[in-house]
């Protein structure tokens, strides 16, 4: 299924902006993508970290994002 998420890149950018994407992705495919997307030069850190903001739980690496919950207008912060 396709959801919508606001994805927060204030540790990196500064930017918050909405992305629509599979909640089967896991959390490295969805950095993947906002990397591609903002074309950004600084590295990423290791694990792939991403934090539901408004659920108190977080994503990484392997997992997928339906499986640890994320759903339709979840902030996701990466990390």
């Amino acid at each position: 299924m396709y959801i919508t998420v606001t994805v927060d890149m204030n540790r990196y950018s500064g930017k918050r902006f909405d992305l629509r994407l599979s909640d089967q992705y896991t959390a490295k495919k969805v950095i993947d993508l906002v990397w591609g997307i903002e074309k950004l030069e600084v590295p990423r850190r290791d694990g792939s970290w991403i934090r539901v903001q408004n659920k108190e739980t977080h994503v990484y690496g392997s997992q997928i994002l339906a499986e640890r919950g994320v759903t339709n207008g979840d902030r996701l912060e990466i990390l």
